[in-house]
């Protein structure tokens, strides 16, 4: 009777690090974005890429490095630069997010001051996660003199690969 008790609690205890490893300490996704962009004058929709890489200091937040690069043809292309932190609410087949990015837009030879606000879903498949949406809205400072533009949205999508996992 005494082995049968330790060989539970043995088991018990070897089962809580495997409920610790649903969260990876960093995750790195790659995938296709689209940034809409309008004004009183004109709307336009650029297409590109974008990555990004998290690190989880907790299961539920993390610290990001987002890139982009979005091209639309006869326009200037842009690039995005931004850092922040992202809160996180993790399912075991599902993680939603939401994010809070600060830094800078390169468009036409200018780095401009930019944010991005909003969030996204990950729907986990084996290894791996496929982000399925990711929707941000990014208003651009043009300048000190010169308005915010506000009406951009960017929408992304791709893939999210896991590396590592938190103790």
């Amino acid at each position: 009777m005494k082995r049968l008790a330790l060989l539970i609690v043995v088991l018990a205890c070897w089962s809580i690090p495997a409920f610790a490893a649903d969260v990876p300490f960093s995750e790195v996704f790659g995938g296709f974005s689209f940034n809409h962009r309008a004004n009183a004058n004109n709307s336009l929709t650029y297409t590109g890429w974008q990555a990004n890489a998290a690190f989880n200091v907790h299961e539920k937040i993390g610290v990001v490095a987002d890139f982009a690069g979005e091209y639309k043809k006869d326009e200037d292309s842009q690039l995005h630069f931004m850092f922040g932190p992202r809160f996180n609410a993790r399912t075991s087949r599902v993680t939603y997010f939401a994010e809070a990015l600060f830094g800078g837009d390169h468009v036409a030879d200018q780095n401009l001051f930019s944010m991005a606000y909003g969030g996204g879903i990950d729907v986990h498949a084996g290894k791996i996660s496929i982000r399925v949406i990711q929707i941000d809205w990014v208003p651009v400072r043009l300048g000190n003199d010169l308005p915010w533009v506000k009406n951009n949205t960017r929408f992304g999508f791709g893939v999210v690969i896991p590396f590592g996992m938190m103790k």
